[in-house]
């Protein structure tokens, strides 16, 4: 018994002298390797450039124009928004007609002017009043300034006078569709005996009428709707009625 656990004894020693061995004899040859590895020089590599890669080509955005633009569900949709102009203004009013004028009177108060607006009556005038659609602006000896939309008009007395003989007065109302109606004043007061308070028989124009002789009212005195008017002067007074307005 003693005799086989020595010859085990033996048999294992020699295994681990063996195997010591065998690892110093590995480690040697690692050495050894290892010394040749550092002590070779390295080898030259020659490194080969790569050849540049081809740039791709991209297509230009106007390519894509056409497909951008179409859809799937219309053709005739794309994103095109269109712009509609404003409305043009509209044009000016053209200028009205401008009235008739008969001529300039000044009795010494301001001169004043016998006018009709067309298709209107004859009255007078003074500056600042409204004939038809135009302001009376100035009366002159020879012409007259009117206003119409901040717009000024001269205009000389004979383009003015009334060559219609009357057809402007007794045109139809159709025919006058485009001016303002026109009220035409109440009819004269009857004409009095001489020497009362009460308009003459005489029509100096635009309604205005002249005094009877021996008319002692007074002045501003109303009679049938008819205003006396005495106006001094260097060369004396002259009386007259003209419409209450």
């Amino acid at each position: 018994m003693k005799r086989r656990i020595l010859f085990l004894n033996l048999l294992l020693l020699g295994a681990a002298g063996w195997l010591a061995y065998e690892i110093r004899q590995n480690w040697l040859a690692a050495q050894a390797l290892e010394r040749r590895l550092l002590a070779a020089a390295p080898p030259k590599v020659t490194l080969r450039v790569p050849p540049a890669a081809p740039v791709p080509v991209i297509a230009p955005a106007a390519g894509y124009a056409d497909l951008a633009m179409k859809t799937l569900f219309a053709k005739d949709r794309n994103p095109n928004v269109i712009v509609e102009p404003p409305p043009p203004p509209p044009p000016p009013p053209p200028v009205p007609p401008f009235p008739f004028s008969y001529g300039v009177l000044d009795l010494g108060d301001g001169p004043q002017i016998a006018m009709a607006p067309r298709g209107g009556r004859q009255k007078f005038y003074q500056t600042g009043d409204q004939v038809g659609e135009f302001k009376l602006a100035a009366i002159r000896p020879d012409s007259v300034v009117l206003e119409w939309q901040g717009k000024t008009f001269e205009k000389k007395l004979s383009d003015l006078a009334d060559r219609s003989g009357g057809a402007e007065e007794n045109r139809t109302p159709t025919a006058q569709s485009n001016q303002p109606p026109i009220y035409n004043a109440p009819p004269p007061p009857p004409i009095s005996v001489k020497g009362e308070a009460a308009p003459g028989a005489v029509d100096i124009g635009g309604g205005i009428r002249s005094c009877n002789a021996g008319d002692s009212s007074a002045n501003g005195t109303v009679v049938g709707g008819m205003r006396k008017v005495i106006t001094s002067s260097p060369f004396g007074s002259t009386c007259r009625w003209e419409p209450v307005r």
